[in-house]
């Protein structure tokens, strides 16, 4: 594994070693299991508004060890991919006093973590999540750690979470797509956020006590909102401690907490937002299955607080097979844009998707639009090199709001190759869009008459 800032590759690493590695704007892919040793530390990041700073593990047998002492940061921009493996396999393990912290616009995906390994304080070995951050694992093992979910922050496992000893401080929200085994150890958990399980509890008295129960724990009061659904059929065969457990019966339960739920009535299994062509912003999703759904809505926001509708697409009603959809955000928001999914019922019930958070700068062939040379002409400018805008295929097409294309003719500035000027003079005031077509690629710019 080399590591990168920027685009420059520096020798690679000794691992163990208390190297510190810096992954800005690039993808490396781990070649060998590695270790960041004692005082140590991999940043995840990008200053590249276009680009990711990407670590990915490919090989179901490598793995990242955040050993004694040491720090992963996945920061904005930052994304660890890991394979999905079987249960007993952790791609990443964070040792006693080892830390993770992903922060607003990181994200970790797939795989399964070890967090501890019985020798330190649970407050001593971490992982914690915060802001806007996309964690989404394949199964999460806490053995003398602590797991902080901050207020507004969504961690998600594919499968089980498995406590031997453990503490959770959730002012999110968690939620476990499979069981919550706590048959081998201790959980506390604490805070005023909310846990969905969507499987069983598998505890003994004792144990289901400790995480029901108001008790003194050493991240202050309150316990959080909780629904168990009891499912046990969720996850692709069981583990070790799960096998030899009974799940706790319903009545040792509490009343199932529908705002902790948060039930999407489809399946989702995936769910993405990528740059492409510089300008447009590609959304995907997968449903495995759906029952009643009417539509998807996909939302966007400049500061993934306050969402507004930006395309609305039907769902397939009531389907058990898979279904896949897309769509293109023409005119990204500068900077970074929040999307997410609005799925609504037939009877207007809503849920939402986790968040998908998108960076967009400055970069090459961005249009730009302006008055031109009266009041009753539009400039179009482009910086994209000559060979692209002077193509014969290259064309500016002008949409109203509703996407009607309107007949306006563009002029090319004979002075000034990829420039060129809009006769607006007949139509009537509102917003339209400007659209650059190319053989490099479609640029898109909003402007209002």
């Amino acid at each position: 594994m080399a590591t990168s800032s920027g685009g420059s590759c520096s020798p690679v690493p000794v691992s163990g070693s208390g190297a510190t590695i810096v992954i800005d704007g690039v993808s490396i892919e781990m070649a060998a299991d590695y270790t960041v040793g004692r005082g140590g530390s991999i940043t995840l990041k990008s200053t590249n508004p276009t680009r990711d700073g990407i670590l990915k593990l490919t090989a179901t047998n490598r793995a990242l060890v955040i050993g004694d002492d040491a720090d992963l940061f996945v920061n904005d921009g930052g994304v660890l991919i890991l394979p999905s493996t079987a249960p007993s396999v952790n791609a990443v393990r964070v040792q006693a006093n080892g830390s993770i912290a992903v922060t607003d616009g990181g994200a970790i995906r797939g795989g399964n973590l070890m967090l501890g390994d019985n020798r330190a304080a649970q407050r001593n070995t971490n992982l914690r999540v915060s802001g806007l951050a996309a964690v989404e694992l394949d199964q999460i093992t806490a053995n003398k750690g602590t797991l902080t979910i901050a207020s507004g922050a969504t961690l998600i496992t594919a499968c089980n979470m498995v406590v031997i000893n453990g503490l959770t401080n959730i002012e999110g929200l968690m939620v476990i797509n499979g069981n919550l085994d706590l048959s081998g150890g201790d959980i506390t958990a604490c805070g005023t956020g909310k846990m969905a399980v969507r499987g069983c509890v598998f505890a003994n008295p004792g144990q289901l006590s400790q995480l029901l129960n108001p008790q003194p724990n050493p991240c202050g009061a309150g316990k959080p909102s909780m629904c168990v659904r009891r499912n046990n059929n969720l996850c692709p065969g069981p583990i070790a401690p799960i096998a030899n457990a009974i799940c706790v019966p319903a009545s040792a339960l509490p009343a199932a907490d529908p705002t902790a739920c948060l039930p999407l009535p489809v399946e989702l299994i995936e769910f993405t937002a990528e740059l492409v062509s510089r300008q447009q912003v590609a959304l995907r999703w997968a449903t495995a299955s759906e029952k009643n759904n009417k539509d998807f809505t996909i939302e966007r926001s400049a500061n993934g607080q306050q969402f507004q509708d930006l395309q609305t697409l039907a769902g397939a009603g009531n389907k058990q097979s898979l279904s896949t959809y897309s769509a293109v955000d023409e005119l990204p928001l500068p900077g970074t844009s929040y999307y997410r999914l609005r799925q609504t019922d037939f009877d207007g019930t809503r849920s939402y998707s986790p968040v998908r958070a998108v960076k967009r700068g400055n970069a090459p062939g961005m249009l730009e639009v302006y008055p031109g040379r009266t009041t009753q002409e539009w400039a179009v400018s482009s910086n994209l090199p000559p060979e692209a805008v002077g193509h014969a295929a290259t064309s500016i097409q002008l949409l109203d709001a509703l996407g009607r294309a309107q007949p306006v003719a563009a002029t090319s500035d004979a002075a000034q190759t990829g420039r060129w000027y809009l006769n607006v003079q007949q139509l009537p005031a509102g917003i339209y869009i400007v659209r650059l077509l190319t053989p490099a690629g479609t640029y898109s710019q909003r402007m209002a008459r």
